[in-house]
């Protein structure tokens, strides 16, 4: 959408692909943990995430929030523990740092909810990998977004920068077993259809066969 204008040629968009590793995660997860994972910077918004953790809170005391991603943004970070700390968050948040495969995908096994609080998007992976895992998300609606999380179907999507719509979800799914599991399985479903790796390879396949083909 954003580069239809930019060039006569076609595009064509091929979904990221996402392991079958992720499809296979499977077993018991903590209903209150919310999981991030991404950079910590200030495109990512993780504050406005904070907020809404702080905001659920309130009525679910027991809600845990793992931050699984690097710094890219030193005075960002600083900010952001700086929240955790004045607002005492501590027993709250956790700081998990840049993680490997195994040790992210254990994350996405462990958690009830995804979320993504970013004012800027592309297609972010954070997203597809939550569905193949089988876990519902709560993202903000910009960028690539919304042609990857189903609202009410596989997720919620809220306003960016708005803490208390984020909030509102996070608890909902929260406090609500059976609304997870029924997103997160249609999540998984959707996923499973979508970003396998070998529908995705047969995708770029195909498309290189017909420029090809074109090119005589």
């Amino acid at each position: 959408e954003e580069y239809a204008q930019a060039s006569p040629v076609p595009w064509v968009r091929i979904d990221n692909p996402v392991p079958q590793d992720y499809f296979d995660l499977a077993g018991p997860y903590a209903p209150d943990v919310v999981l991030y994972a991404g950079s910590i910077t200030e495109i990512k918004d993780v504050l406005t995430l904070l907020r809404a953790i702080e905001r659920v809170r309130r009525v679910h005391p027991a809600v845990a929030l793992r931050i699984a991603g690097r710094t890219t943004s030193s005075d960002y970070a600083r900010r952001v523990r700086a929240y955790v700390a004045e607002h005492d968050l501590q027993d709250t948040v956790q700081f998990l740092g840049l993680l490997d495969r195994q040790a992210i995908m254990e994350e996405y096994a462990r958690c009830a909810v995804v979320a993504l609080s970013s004012v800027q998007e592309n297609a972010p992976m954070t997203l597809i990998e939550a569905m193949a895992a089988a876990k519902p998300v709560v993202a903000t609606r910009v960028g690539g977004v919304p042609g990857l999380v189903d609202e009410g179907e596989t997720g919620f999507m809220v306003p960016a920068g708005d803490d208390a719509a984020m909030a509102q979800r996070l608890g909902q799914l929260l406090k609500d077993g059976g609304l997870r599991e029924r997103m997160g399985h249609r999540a998984r479903v959707v996923a499973r259809g979508r970003f396998g790796v070998d529908r995705i390879a047969r995708l770029y396949y195909d498309l290189y066969q017909e420029v090809l083909s074109e090119a005589g």
